[in-house]
């Protein structure tokens, strides 16, 4: 006969090691406090979109404090490239016009991170908002052209349930660790492969940009009338005539059509993984998707770490090595933060944590090669062409060496 403790005692290291494995979900979190003082806490969806840690928070800085570092020739050669940029008569600049003054053009960039690092949110008057992250930092940031700021956000209360909040009516969104037994109110994460003519791409799916979780329903006509079913009871997705082939659970095949879910007016099909990122595959790429239940636990927001200083060596065309902190484009300078680039149709956005080291091959594109050694060629952006700004490179803490793009041979980072 078994030895009742050592059963007893193996009953309970299974049971605490379910148990810990409910503690972390990739479901975004939180606590919700708004202008009233009242407080909500449960599972957050922000807008109709955003519902992972992985996911990601777009908004734009208000300041660049890395143009403090440029002197006022770097400056004007800078504005007057944005002036040629723009195709205005740059060489009527007057020098004496721009010297010192930084309010012409402030080289101002995206920000853009993932939920998991961030700690709170801060709204400080419409269209803008104080994000403080992991480390302590702050950002403020103001929603023109995104659409993360100044939308509406969905809270799971552990009490109320569903409470929707409109975004002029919060004080504050505070981020969590997730309790316990943790549940999503919401279903799965959407998972699987998707089949692209530059191959294939696995990992959380984004359908049209927007949905992401089995919940989430494909809408659509069929020959009999209205089409509509959730996520869950799909299996594959793929581009037939005017609209798709969906093959359901239990194999029945339907020609679905007459929205933008199922034809090429479909926004892009995302997947995000841990090698590369973010790939937006555009409906022109797309062959099909097979979905898949998900094997792994996803990254809960105890697995975010803090932001790390972006670093390396920068080489130039000249012969020089330059080694330290680095600051890519006069923005990007945490690890977090990401590289944007297109190849052919697909879309990339690439957290500097990934990439090894970026290899200008011309004045409209880079090749990228990430740690697993993967190698992208990427072009469409300002990241990886003669739109680039320039990086600064802190061989001592003070005093910054500015690199235009043009004069980049090769950025490797540690």
């Amino acid at each position: 006969m078994k030895n009742p403790l050592v059963f007893h005692l193996l009953a309970l290291f299974v049971f605490g090691l379910n148990f810990n494995a409910q503690a972390d979900t990739e479901f975004i979190y939180g606590k919700v406090t708004t202008f009233l003082g009242d407080t909500y806490e449960g599972q957050i969806r922000w807008g109709n979109e955003e519902a992972f840690w992985t996911d990601r928070f777009n908004a734009n800085k208000e300041y660049n404090h890395n143009i403090d570092f440029l002197s006022d020739k770097e400056i004007i050669q800078l504005k007057k490239e944005k002036k040629r940029l723009t195709q205005q008569e740059w060489r009527t600049l007057d020098d004496s016009n721009v010297q010192n003054d930084k309010s012409e053009y402030t080289f101002l960039h995206q920000f853009s991170c993932q939920f998991g690092e961030i700690k709170s949110i801060k709204m400080t008057r419409w269209q803008k908002a104080e994000l403080q992250l992991r480390d302590g930092s702050k950002v403020t940031v103001s929603g023109k052209g995104t659409n993360d700021i100044d939308t509406p956000i969905s809270i799971y209360d552990k009490k109320l349930g569903l409470i929707e909040i409109e975004w002029m009516e919060i004080d504050k969104v505070e981020f969590l660790k997730e309790p316990n037994q943790f549940k999503s109110a919401i279903g799965d994460p959407l998972y699987g492969t998707v089949y692209t003519s530059d191959g294939a791409y696995s990992g959380k799916i984004e359908w049209n940009t927007v949905v992401r979780v089995t919940s989430d329903e494909l809408k659509g006509e069929q020959k009999t009338g209205n089409f509509k079913a959730s996520f869950s009871k799909i299996r594959v997705i793929q581009p037939h005539r005017a609209g798709s082939l969906v093959t359901m659970e239990n194999g029945e095949r339907i020609y679905v059509f007459g929205t933008n879910d199922v034809n090429s007016k479909n926004r892009g099909i995302i997947v995000t993984n841990d090698e590369i990122g973010h790939i937006n595959v555009d409906w022109s790429n797309f062959e099909r998707v097979e979905f898949l239940p998900k094997r792994n636990k996803g990254k809960g927001y105890s697995q975010f770490k803090k932001p790390r200083e972006i670093s390396g060596t920068v080489k130039t065309k000249e012969g020089k090595s330059l080694k330290g902190k680095i600051v890519f484009d006069l923005d990007e300078q945490y690890d977090y933060e990401v590289l944007n680039g297109g190849s052919g149709k697909m879309f990339y956005e690439i957290p500097f944590r990934n990439i090894k080291r970026i290899m200008p091959h011309s004045d409209t594109n880079c090749m990228v090669e990430l740690k697993s050694k993967k190698q992208i060629q990427l072009r469409d952006s300002q990241d990886v062409s003669f739109k680039n700004e320039g990086l600064l490179v802190f061989e001592n803490s003070t005093n910054p060496i500015y690199v235009s793009w043009r004069e980049v041979e090769e950025v490797v980072f540690n």
